[in-house]
């Protein structure tokens, strides 16, 4: 058996020695980050609990290595976008709408009709993934209309009538703030509110709700904007039909 801090540690030794060595320091670097930027993004450490890591680090495991590139640029307003480009002294520009600075969050909210129809469309099929891996839609339906509402109307609301176990999530992640649901940042108030209805499977179901936002949402919009950008023969669409060429030759060479 393993102490940490006077408790004793009988399962999930990886988990538990990972936290107690990275947690302060990850603690430290999430309230330096949310505090220096001009107080666009203020977070304090009641924010930082309300996160749910655990169920974050749970659904980038079964992740590929580029996945898992995009989705941390994603989580730490890394991404390429414009309010990045002029730190270097480029344009800030969106480059689809012309907004004044494209950030992260922009990316999910740009007004050009083509990026309005690709999120229409990734709502659509953001729901029918739930519903296939048999994520309740008691639970589900909330997350998609927050996540809807974040995109197209700037805001988050929801008067309807729910569980009191989905409301205390519902609440939890408004309180989080927009840029946060977005880039994946859910509240553990889901996976509680997943456990009251299923428990046997609400790690699992937990897992696929952050993984549709980043697969599903992130992917299309992010994807229509590089299109929008470097046309459909930028570099990124040649490298992923490079890489689908080279899977179909090895799926003919073994098949």
């Amino acid at each position: 058996m393993l102490r940490i801090k006077e408790k004793w540690i009988t399962t999930n030794y990886r988990d538990h020695i990972l936290d107690a060595v990275m947690s302060t320091q990850h603690k430290q670097f999430f309230l330096e980050k949310y505090n220096r930027d001009n107080g666009r993004i203020s977070k304090s450490i009641d924010d930082y609990n309300q996160i749910s890591w655990h169920g974050i680090g749970n659904a980038r495991k079964g992740l590929t290595t580029t996945e898992n590139v995009r989705i941390m640029k994603l989580m730490n307003g890394w991404l390429n976008t414009g309010r990045q480009k002029g730190l270097f002294g480029q344009t800030k520009e969106c480059p689809c709408c012309r907004a004044a600075e494209e950030t992260t969050t922009h990316i999910f909210q740009c007004k050009e009709p083509s990026m309005m129809e690709t999120r229409a469309t990734s709502f659509k099929t953001l729901e029918k993934y739930y519903h296939q891996h048999n994520i309740p839609a008691i639970t589900y339906v909330p997350l998609v209309k927050l996540l809807w509402l974040s995109s197209n109307k700037n805001t988050m609301t929801m008067k309807e009538s729910v569980s009191p176990a989905v409301r205390t999530a519902v609440e939890s992640q408004i309180s989080l703030g927009i840029d946060f649901i977005l880039r994946g940042y859910l509240s553990k108030e889901w996976y509680n509110a997943l456990m009251t209805i299923n428990s046997d499977n609400a790690e699992q179901h937990l897992r696929h709700l952050h993984i549709g936002i980043w697969r599903i949402l992130f992917t299309a919009v992010c994807e229509q904007r590089d299109i929008f950008l470097h046309g459909k023969d930028g570099i990124s669409m040649k490298y992923k039909r490079e890489k689908l060429t080279t899977e179909l030759r090895e799926w003919k060479r073994v098949t």
